[in-house]
């Protein structure tokens, strides 16, 4: 037998005879898996507890380019992620399919900023999903399970108890799935221009021809969803296109959103018991206010908000301090 030296972290011991097994199957699958396990062990070195990554920390400055970590899901995919800050955990959900937590940090000074504000106050949890940024980017499986293993893996990476979760447009139904779930887990729960049924929203005349277009030119699409996203801002609005081009293939979206079109939790909503802040306004409006309308009133303790972005900015800071603060992780 090995005799474990107590100066090693127990993580990095158990990649040792990992990496040191006989048989290909006792030892790591993939290149990312050994680089999870590193930084589980530099964690470990840090004093961070165990099986959770240390956040990058800092409160009032303006913080370095976080270090991107990984968690595996159930059925093997590693999912890209950082965290910020010290305090209670705040979870951001990807915009699905297109996420690329890198990428955004590096050039969008807009998301940059609003990393750094959330870290002075919480732990602000960011990751990409299945097939795309630098998450595993082969893969076949985008049904709402799936999607939910990602959010799950990352909680359990960071050994998170209870935290707020934020989820937008196509990952809103999964933040409400999740909620309805894990009553126990989500503090706050906020939803921002999302749905209940995508069908409410495919079957209109401008998705309609959203679909069609995404599966015949990828270029024009993206440069379209970008222009209608930005108010037709003109060159920001071409940044943010080749944004979403790099974050996930043509063929990636289009077998996401072959998923995605189902995802319906119209029957889950009365089971969320999380108080829950329903958001509307913003450029483009999708989905309608109807729609919002009609998400706020089925969900129990919800509440609509519409407005520009400073007053959802603001209703969300009061949203987050009513009630028990998410506990400390």
């Amino acid at each position: 037998p090995v005799e474990h030296n107590a100066a090693v972290p127990p993580g990095l011991a158990g990649l040792i005879m990992k990496l040191l097994a006989k048989t290909k199957a006792e030892r790591p699958s993939s290149a990312e898996e050994v680089l999870a396990e590193l930084e589980h062990s530099a964690a470990e070195l840090a004093g961070g507890q165990p099986g959770a990554p240390a956040a990058v920390r800092g409160r009032g400055t303006s913080l370095m380019e976080p270090q991107i970590q990984y968690a595996k899901t159930e059925d093997g995919v590693s999912i890209a992620f950082y965290a910020l800050g010290d305090g209670p955990a705040f979870v951001r959900m990807p915009d699905i399919p297109w996420s690329h937590i890198q990428l955004s940090w590096q050039r969008s000074l807009d998301d940059r900023r609003t990393a750094e504000l959330a870290a002075e106050r919480f732990t602000y949890v960011c990751y990409d999903n299945r097939g795309a940024g630098s998450s595993t980017r082969e893969v076949t499986d985008f049904s709402m399970e799936a999607y939910l293993q990602d959010l799950e893996a990352v909680v359990e990476r960071l050994s998170l108890a209870r935290f707020a979760l934020a989820g937008g447009f196509d990952s809103g139904p999964l933040a409400i799935a999740y909620a309805a779930r894990n009553p126990q887990r989500v503090s706050h729960l906020i939803l921002q221009a999302t749905y209940a049924r995508r069908s409410d929203l495919s079957t209109t005349p401008e998705m309609q021809a959203f679909g069609a277009l995404r599966d015949k030119d990828w270029t024009i699409f993206t440069e379209t969803v970008a222009q209608i996203n930005t108010g037709w801002s003109g060159e920001p609005a071409r940044d943010i296109a080749a944004f979403y081009r790099e974050a996930a293939s043509q063929e990636v979206t289009i077998a996401a959103y072959k998923e995605i079109e189902d995802f319906d939790v119209t029957d889950i909503l009365s089971e969320v018991q999380t108080p829950t802040l329903v958001l509307h306004g913003g450029t483009g409006n999708r989905p309608s206010i109807a729609l919002s309308r009609a998400l706020a009133a089925q969900i129990p303790n919800a509440r609509l908000v519409v407005g520009g972005l400073r007053e959802r900015l603001a209703a969300m800071g009061e949203f987050l301090d009513e009630g028990a603060e998410p506990a400390k992780n």
